[in-house]
């Protein structure tokens, strides 16, 4: 009686173990997916931003363009030098807002990165502890076949020196 209690302890033990390895494995692995999913949803955010803002880049230099044009000036010296810096500003917000988005998305991949290593370490632990329970429930196994021979070793030593006698049990 008490071997199979001890059995279906021990599976139970076990599998729960299992299931608690696969639960944090599967998390982590959710978790990573959103992360990636919102590492590229940065990506895409910053594109649509640096789209934008060259179109506002263009209108811009249009404008520019047209108002210099309109007083007369040849596109050359100062308005052009104008024109340049006016270019180099849009190009450098676009450069720093691509340099966010990378630097953004870049730590929420560390983050995932991060969980999954935890999650795989956990996993490894609850495995372990599986394990450790299956060797507990085969040594106490083994130890109630021992009790179990034993008891029947004496069982058949008193049968021999008194026989036709009920010897009693453990």
């Amino acid at each position: 009686m008490s071997g199979a209690a001890s059995a279906g302890s021990t599976a139970m033990q076990y599998q729960a173990q299992r299931q608690q390895a696969q639960a944090e494995q599967y998390f982590a692995d959710y978790n990573s997916g959103q992360a990636a999913s919102t590492a590229d949803s940065i990506f895409r955010d910053a594109r649509e931003n640096a789209r934008r803002s060259a179109l506002a880049e263009d209108r811009y230099m249009g404008a520019l363009r047209a108002r210099t044009a309109a007083g007369g000036a040849v596109m050359e010296g100062t308005p052009e030098i104008v024109e340049r810096d006016a270019a180099r500003e849009f190009d450098t917000q676009v450069e720093d807002l691509m340099k966010r988005a990378a630097n953004d998305a870049a730590a929420v991949l560390r983050q995932a990165e991060i969980g999954q290593y935890q999650a795989r370490q956990a996993a490894s632990g609850y495995r372990q502890a599986a394990t450790g329970t299956l060797l507990s429930g085969a040594a106490s196994l083994g130890s109630i076949a021992s009790n179990w021979h034993a008891y029947s070793e004496r069982q058949n030593a008193y049968s021999k020196l008194l026989p036709g006698i009920q010897t009693p049990g453990l």
